[in-house]
């Protein structure tokens, strides 16, 4: 079974997650499809992980556990320049930390603050890989988020609205807007809690967003076997 895909540096790898042998593991492939599978980070099934990132020469893997126990949090693991070798794994971020994205920059981190209540739920930001500082992105009830490709917005969902909020990576301050409604769509709360519903394009004016199921009944196709037979049986010949 495989779940969970990122997307892969231009002509490079895909990251993605798999769940087999009890592992919830993070591994990636060539892009091209050449090769074979190459398992990145090695977690328990009550671990969650995802999101593999790369940046400027170097290969991250950012994930994270949790969003409860000893070990839960965020976590990246670097590979060595130059090299097919790994460092061990870093908890860099901890608390219930969930569903991490880099900044197309690499220097933050925004995440979900995860409670059991989804009215709880924010966005957050935090520096990388020091996370020395820390901002708060939205209102309370938010999940399902998106850096824009320039790095200058974070899109994130709030029940069925799409929210986006300015934001400035170039600095050591993030200096965070305030949100702003973009549109209202049931699509956007498809899918579970953690895994966008929607993307974003690269000029930042297009959305693509799942089409929302209608509680109309779906249109139904009658198949009658051996009509005429009945027909001759039912209209005498005259």
């Amino acid at each position: 079974m495989t779940i969970v895909p990122s997307g892969p540096p231009p002509g490079e790898h895909v990251g993605f997650n798999t769940a087999q042998n009890g592992n919830r593991d993070i591994v990636r492939r060539r892009a091209d499809g050449v090769g074979a599978i190459q398992t990145l980070v090695t977690g328990p099934e009550d671990e969650w992980t995802g999101d593999w990132e790369r940046l400027g020469s170097d290969d991250y893997v950012l994930f994270d556990r949790g969003p409860s126990g000893e070990r839960s949090g965020l976590w990246y693991q670097k590979r060595l320049a130059n090299s097919t070798n790994w460092e061990p794994p870093v908890r860099f971020h901890g608390g219930p930390h969930v569903a991490p994205k880099f900044s197309p920059n690499g220097r933050y981190v925004a995440y979900v603050l995860y409670s059991p209540d989804p009215g709880a739920r924010l966005i957050e930001v935090v520096s990388f890989p020091d996370a020395l500082n820390k901002w708060a992105i939205s209102k309370p009830g938010a999940s399902r988020l998106r850096w824009s490709r320039d790095g200058r917005e974070l899109f994130y969902v709030a029940g069925e609205r799409l929210m986006k909020v300015s934001v400035s990576t170039n600095r050591t301050d993030l200096a965070p807007g305030q949100p702003q409604l973009l549109f209202t769509w049931q699509g956007l709360t498809a899918g579970s809690w953690d895994s966008a519903s929607f993307d974003v394009s690269h000029d930042g004016r297009r959305f693509l967003v799942i089409e929302p199921l209608t509680n109309e009944p779906m249109p139904t196709l009658h198949i009658v076997l051996n009509w005429f037979t009945e027909l001759k049986r039912l209209v005498p010949a005259r």
